[in-house]
């Protein structure tokens, strides 16, 4: 293919689990439509948004008729595990490409992510994932959450194409997890003898959370269906070990003056742990902003890892949708 040349993949279908994303869906479909090659389809599953996601893309594709846009609304509020397997059921393609809202493809993007499909006769392919950093604070979130920039072998299930016939025989997603869906998804073709192949298909993350607040709920909710998916048990044991050290303090120092400043060198090692295992570079300012990042996302996952324990032992009853989180 000549450089800037367009073509359309009779293959390919894109699918986009979308939920109230009105900021994000519309720049995505645009960056679709404008990459080195053109997918047979586009399908967005509405996963029940509340706000104009359905009403944007519905115009959107009026005023794109050069491209194969399907709409799939889902009945009620749903996870992402089933939005996508709504969209796979839809798809008329022999390849299915996952993308996320609120990721940015390169413009060669779809064209890398199924060239090993081709040249290595790969079944499942992981492109890349970038954070896409504007401000201090997202630099020093992306230092604490992201692998290092050389790590090739990370699975990114927003930023993958997989052929249909293996998604139809290892069953698609879980459909009842909030989160850690991916991880369940991600395991089972690990379990299966499949072709992979990593490619250098890049997409940019825009989504940090944007206070410690939001960060702790986050880190909580992925813990807690963590705990529901049975992906949780290394977690469990960091963030029990983590407990113990906080509980034991007290008791070891007999001082409040002495414990906080344990607590603050423990929480400052734990960051440096991070953000130097990463090899990144940060100035003081977002050296703060890690130390109460790392702090919000270890209790966080404290905190979910015990709510997901107690509720799958004593109150969660519920099979299929959450009482917890109802939506994406």
């Amino acid at each position: 293919m000549e450089t800037g040349e367009t073509r359309n993949d009779s293959k390919i279908s894109v699918v986009i689990p979308a939920y109230n994303e009105q900021t994000t869906i519309i720049g995505l479909l645009d960056d679709i439509k404008n990459g080195t090659l053109l997918p047979y389809e586009i399908i967005v599953v509405d996963a029940g948004s509340t706000d104009d996601t359905a009403m944007l893309v519905a115009t959107w594709a009026i005023n794109n008729k050069d491209i194969n846009l399907k709409l799939v609304r889902s009945e009620g509020t749903t996870y992402p595990g089933r939005a996508r397997n709504l969209g796979v059921a839809e798809a008329s393609g022999e390849l299915i490409a996952f993308i996320d809202c609120g990721l940015i493809p390169n413009r060669t993007w779809l064209e890398d992510l199924v060239r090993p499909t081709k040249t290595e006769n790969a079944e499942v392919v992981w492109g890349k994932c970038m954070p896409k950093c504007d401000t201090l604070w997202e630099e020093a979130f992306a230092s604490i959450v992201e692998p290092k920039s050389t790590d090739a072998s990370r699975r990114v299930v927003a930023n993958s194409c997989i052929t249909k016939e293996l998604f139809n025989r290892i069953g698609g997603f879980r459909e009842d997890l909030r989160a850690a869906e991916d991880l369940l998804y991600k395991r089972t073709i690990a379990s299966q003898e499949v072709q992979e192949s990593f490619s250098e298909a890049l997409t940019w993350y825009t989504g940090y959370p944007t206070s410690y607040a939001k960060a702790l709920k986050k880190w909580m909710l992925y813990a807690e269906f963590d705990v529901y998916a049975g992906t949780h048990r290394r977690k469990l044991f960091l963030s029990s070990l983590q407990a113990g050290i906080v509980l034991a303090t007290p008791f070891v120092f007999r001082s409040i003056p002495k414990t906080t400043l344990f607590f603050v060198v423990l929480a400052i090692l734990r960051t440096m742990v991070s953000v130097c295992g990463r090899g990144v570079r940060l100035n003081a300012i977002q050296w703060l902003y890690a130390v109460g990042i790392a702090c919000s996302i270890d209790l966080g996952r404290g905190l979910g890892l015990a709510n997901g324990l107690y509720k799958k032992h004593v109150r969660f009853r519920t099979k299929g949708v959450s009482h917890i989180d109802k939506g994406f």
